[in-house]
């Protein structure tokens, strides 16, 4: 995707005016990373400021959850010294502070002149004029600030006029930007998951192009030649997968999904080096408003069949205390509960934990009993579904 700074640029089909090169960077600013740099960066020119910063507050004001700085060529301001300071002593001496605009309104410093915050902390900097407006949309407050030198005289009321008309798409722009980081913990909640449970995925698009990859796939494709990416594409040399994904995004692509369509295909590849691996094929399902080829259209979940164990014997349990405190065991059934889970016969298990087979017998009795259950095969169950195995 292009950045503000390359769209500002582009007129080969239309001219683009300071103003929509400010409100194309604005837009876009959800997206950039850090987030609004090239808007701010813009919003200097504009204005002709010697600094322009926009501060995102969280839905508490006790962290900032972004603070982007555009700062002129020819300033020599350590601005990041100056805004601990600015924090530290003069936040609450500040008329004009964020904590005293509210959403919507415009403050300047023409009246606080004879403030201390202005004669002893802006003035010796070379700052005379500064001004403030707050925006607000999802729960969280922002702020855009600006100022310049004595040499640079006030700000005019053009520049005055053009801050108050661009909060309507501020306040657009911060609801996007608290959307997109929903969707993004969202997709981190979901890949750790995965990746907790040992499941590699790969999202594919219409045209069978790789739009994502978790690390665990990833491991799974450098450690089998058997899997590799060519040309973004996914290559398996083996034909059931090939059909089953070729049918798979035929279907698709004929039209809106049908129960054929949605259909989750289940395969295994062998590998000579090991494995086997275990692959899921599972069309996502359709959005009306969301399709083409930046679509997701196919998610391709891999697992390692020959290593799938939630612990290994020896090591240190690290959900032992999770399914202690999840069913009320003791430490040392809950290593037993996990032992089993991993497919060892009692007797092992014992073995494993240096105890005798009837102290094993007994913890296991206990287990029982505080789990509900009465056979091995249903402990398995119920410690693989349970939220435990998420928390690794």
């Amino acid at each position: 995707m292009p950045s503000a700074i390359e769209l500002k640029n582009h007129t080969a089909c239309q001219t683009v005016t300071p103003h929509e090169r400010l409100l194309l960077a604005l837009h876009q600013g959800a997206l950039c990373s850090p987030p609004w740099q090239d808007f701010v960066d813009l919003l200097r020119e504009e204005l002709g400021a010697l600094a322009t910063a926009l501060v995102l507050y969280p839905t508490t004001e006790s962290a900032i959850e972004a603070h982007v700085i555009s700062s002129d060529p020819g300033c020599d301001i350590d601005w990041g010294v100056v805004n601990r300071r600015y924090i530290e002593e003069y936040l609450d001496l500040d008329p004009t502070s964020c904590m005293k605009t509210n959403p919507g309104e415009l403050t300047t410093l023409d009246e606080h002149t004879d403030s201390t915050y202005f004669q002893e902390f802006l003035q010796p900097l070379g700052i005379e004029y500064a001004l403030r407006i707050g925006f607000s949309a999802s729960g969280r407050k922002c702020w855009i600030s600006a100022c310049r030198s004595s040499a640079q005289g006030n700000f005019s009321d053009a520049s005055i006029r053009l801050l108050k008309t661009l909060n309507p798409h501020l306040e657009v722009s911060l609801a996007t930007y608290a959307a997109v980081m929903l969707s993004n913990s969202e997709r981190l909640l979901y890949n750790t998951a995965l990746q907790n449970m040992s499941f590699g995925s790969l999202v594919l698009d219409v045209n069978g192009r790789i739009l994502s990859c978790n690390s665990i796939a990833d491991d799974l494709i450098q450690r089998y030649s058997e899997i590799r990416v060519e040309h973004q594409e996914l290559v398996i040399q083996h034909t059931p997968f090939r059909e089953s994904l070729q049918r798979t995004l035929q279907l698709i692509t004929e039209g809106a999904p049908t129960e054929e369509t949605l259909e989750p295909r289940v395969i295994r590849v062998d590998c000579q080096s090991g494995g086997p691996i275990g692959l899921l094929v599972k069309p996502v399902a359709h959005n009306r408003y969301f399709s083409g080829s930046a679509a997701p259209a196919v998610v391709i979940y891999m697992s390692d069949l020959s290593t799938l164990k939630l612990t290994n014997s020896g090591d240190v349990f690290e959900n032992q205390g999770m399914i202690s405190a999840l069913f009320g065991l003791t430490l040392s059934e809950a290593k037993l509960a996990l032992l089993l889970a991993d497919g060892m016969t009692l007797a092992h298990a014992g073995r494993s934990l240096n105890v005798a087979e009837k102290t094993a017998r007994n913890h296991l009795a206990h287990i029982f009993e505080k789990t509900g259950v009465s056979r091995q095969v249903d402990l398995i169950r119920l410690i693989y579904r349970s939220v435990a195995v998420l928390g690794r």
